[in-house]
């Protein structure tokens, strides 16, 4: 799978983490618009438009984060 050169940046700057996914990351944002969820990475640039848009199944770069556990 060629990855797209947003999240090849991140890689590159960052590393890359094959153990962890993007979904898995806590820096993932899922922004709801009516019926659509649309992904985005906190850690590139924002906008509205797909250029920005993100995929949870694609390898975590280095800066991965795991998002915080809830107590039991």
């Amino acid at each position: 799978m060629t990855l797209p050169k947003r999240i090849r940046d991140m890689h590159t700057l960052f590393g890359r983490r094959d153990d962890q996914t993007c979904g898995q990351c806590a820096l993932l944002l899922r922004r709801k618009s009516g019926a659509r969820t649309y992904l985005k990475c906190t850690l590139n640039r924002q906008s509205a438009g797909a250029a920005a848009d993100w995929r949870a199944g694609w390898p975590a770069c280095g800066k991965f984060f795991a998002p915080a556990r809830k107590p039991a």
